[in-house]
């Protein structure tokens, strides 16, 4: 009680520094109001309060929060836990942009739970639109990486009948929270285990909120004001992010007249639910493949060569398209075309940036529609979940028939230690060991920020397999040749015991199949489909860029070997500030050396605050970008860009890209004077995409 005294007085203290209407005696009872609420926030450290003002305003927005989400005493858990106590649970720990806050609610309903997550941010602060942006930021991320790791069992894996370990841990961090705060009566008692152990396992339902609270030091209103302000998906699911701004005067109102408050005011859910078709067929052991789907092979090879000779004069030979429309100057009928077949155009990439919901992807999928009319196909390497069929406008789906490749369900064709050949005047030359082991293992360092003993464990590792067994060699040689090393003892056996520790959930999900050379050019020769997406939707971030990493090494050794610049392939890469910039990622190489390829690189980004200043150069090599309304809190940084690239002062781009609709984007790079037929840089005008249907319909 002494120690609770003294956290009182020094909360009452900061409640009357940041709300200076509030005298003494109301502070000093707001306080004790706020301190009963606390102990019913797991996770949140009471003493971290009488440190620095963050943690004070952070108690004192986290409390009120509890107070608002009034406790429902007929659930069997309902409780508030701050993140960070829960780091654990972040793919990057170090990373400020997560959320403060996760209610749950469950309930137990015929032996099952029925569970409500809500994520929330709170801010209390002076009023600022670049707070509201800041929290959108971290929810969204909150949602991003906790939608995907709390499935159910049937929303985790559909596709096979093994648990992998990393779901069936995140099931039990579920249980671990609700068991910890769960409530039951003796009535309730058998239920409530029933209902536990099928948490463990994965059988539950789960819907998921999420909220922005504001609270104003600033502001004079004595109310609270919530309203749904951006709309988040996820694969075929949705939901509304409301902000709630509270003024300085409602907090009074709150801890001392019990007044209450909607955060909450949307209905929009994204719901998850386990799989009772796939719990009857494991608890009684049923085999799930079909016994009577016929078995379909091709034993006769003339045939098929036969049929292949038949049919090449129906095969349409792909065109050079020599420009590609993007869309109209906005307020008259003149198109604008990214000139992709001009032969003085520095290369063929393109580069989109915007904030979320301004029309980066529609945009995208607009370019590969006009791409599929000259029969070019696009690749599509999907890890942000942003081009599942569901996610695909109606014209996209009808016109280029896209084939989505599941690498959960059929792992990527591709061998991550294939030694890359190079050749040099005429002569094909295998890079040695080394190399190979020194580009793995930078890739696995880059994701999991490995300290330097750890990488060269790995690479150790790495090097002598490749140099024993070649092409033959893979993860399972990998994680042995670790163990040898971790048998050996010295001072290398901690480091390589950690890296087995680090990438052994990686290499249990499996993502790399029996090698098939000739995969890549078989997607871009495709006639049947004008686009194939390699959809990594169910891996966790980590998991999908590792994935994406190697699969963009391999595709560029085999284009290296075999491109030909007057044979575009389009490669279609989303949120590419996830992936890796450094000069030796493959990124960068498709970048500098691409066009001599036939690489084509279609782009886009929220951000490149986080790129250091040499990455943010070599994407302003692409000839062409396309910048839609950036977030609030990086318009001047874009405007910057803008002013730099076409000499008028940086106010001016700020209210031109302030005002953008969505749809509406500056488009920046080579136009073609049709008057001269010369190939003008530099040149930019405000667009409008045109709409896929009116594409479609010319």
């Amino acid at each position: 009680h002494f120690f609770l005294n003294d956290i009182s007085k020094k909360i009452s203290s900061s409640i009357g520094a940041f709300f200076t209407s509030i005298d003494k005696n109301n502070a000093d009872a707001i306080a004790d109001s706020l301190l009963q609420e606390a102990l019913h926030i797991a996770g949140l450290s009471i003493i971290k309060a009488t440190g620095a003002d963050k943690h004070v305003r952070e108690f004192i927005a986290n409390t009120l929060v509890r107070k608002l989400l009034t406790k429902e005493p007929n659930c069997f858990c309902d409780a508030i836990f701050s993140l960070d106590a829960f780091l654990h649970w972040f793919d990057n720990p170090n990373d400020r942009k997560r959320p403060d806050l996760l209610r749950i609610k469950a309930t137990i309903e015929d032996g099952y739970f029925n569970i409500e997550a809500q994520i929330i941010e709170c801010k209390l602060a002076q009023q600022s639109e670049g707070y509201i942006q800041k929290a959108r930021e971290q929810i969204e991320n909150g949602l991003h990486q906790l939608i995907m790791k709390f499935q159910p069992r049937n929303q985790a894996r559909k596709a096979t009948n093994s648990v992998s370990p990393d779901q069936r841990y995140w099931w039990l961090q579920l249980h671990r929270l609700i068991a910890s705060k769960g409530n039951v009566n003796m009535s309730q008692y058998e239920d409530a285990l029933l209902a536990l152990e099928r948490l463990s396992e994965g059988f539950y339902n789960i819907t998921w909120q999420a909220a922005v609270v504001a609270i104003w030091i600033d502001s004079e209103n004595d109310d609270c004001h919530s309203e749904a302000m951006w709309n988040y998906e996820w694969e075929n699911n949705e939901l509304d992010i409301c902000v709630a701004q509270i003024g300085k005067g409602f907090l009074p109102k709150a801890c001392l007249e019990d007044q209450t408050a909607e955060i909450f005011v949307s209905n929009k859910k994204i719901k998850l639910g386990y799989d009772w078709i796939f719990e009857t067929i494991e608890d009684e052991g049923i085999d799930t493949e079909d016994k009577d789907s016929p078995e379909i092979k091709i034993n006769d090879e003339n045939t098929g060569e036969l049929e292949q000779e038949d049919n090449e004069a129906l095969v349409e030979v792909p065109t050079y398209p020599d420009r590609i429309l993007l869309g109209v100057v906005a307020g008259t009928k003149r198109n604008i075309y990214w000139e992709f077949g001009h032969e003085n155009l520095i290369n063929r990439h393109l580069l989109i940036f915007g904030a979320s919901g301004t029309g980066k992807t529609y945009a995208i999928q607009a370019l590969m529609y006009e791409l599929s009319k000259y029969k070019q196909n696009s690749l599509v390497v999907d890890y942000t979940n942003g081009f599942t069929t569901n996610q695909l406008e109606p014209v996209i789906r009808e016109a280029l028939k896209p084939q989505q490749y599941i690498v959960r369900r059929e792992p990527l064709p591709i061998n991550p230690f294939r030694q890359q050949a190079q050749t040099i005047e005429g002569f094909e030359m295998l890079e040695d060991p080394a190399s190979t082991a020194q580009r793995v293992s930078g890739v696995f360092a880059g994701i999991y920020q490995l300290g330097d003993q750890q990488k060269a464990a790995l690479y150790t590792a790495i090097r002598e397999g490749v140099a024993k067994s070649g092409e033959k060699f893979n993860f399972t040689a990998l994680m042995q040749n670790l163990d040898i090393i971790a048998d050996n003892g010295g001072p290398a056996a901690t480091s390589a015991n950690s890296v087995k520790t680090k990438i052994q959930p990686f290499i249990d999900t499996n993502p790399f199949g029996v090698e098939d050379p000739q995969s890549w050019d078989r997607l871009f020769s495709d006639q049947d489909t004008s686009c194939h997406i390699i959809q990594l939707a169910g891996f966790m971030k980590d998991f999908a860029h590792l994935i994406t990493d190697f699969a963009l090494i391999d595709l560029y050794r085999f284009y290296r070997a075999l491109g030909d610049k007057a044979k575009p392939r389009v490669i279609i890469l989303d949120e590419i500030q996830n992936l890796d910039h450094k000069e030796d990622s493959p990124l960068a190489q498709f970048l500098r050396e691409g066009r001599k390829f036939g690489i084509s690189l279609i782009l886009a980004t929220q951000t490149l605050s986080n790129l250091a200043r040499d990455e943010r150069d070599r994407l302003f090599q692409a000839s062409h970008k396309l910048f839609f309304k950036p977030a609030d809190t990086e318009i001047r940084f874009f405007a910057g860009l803008l002013a730099d690239a076409t000499g008028d002062k940086i106010e001016e781009w700020i209210s031109r890209l302030a005002a953008l609709k969505r749809g509406e984007c500056y488009s920046l790079g080579s136009a073609l004077n049709e008057r001269t037929g010369v190939l003008e840089p530099n040149r930019w005008f405000k667009i409008k995409i045109s709409e896929l249907n009116e594409r479609f319909d010319r």
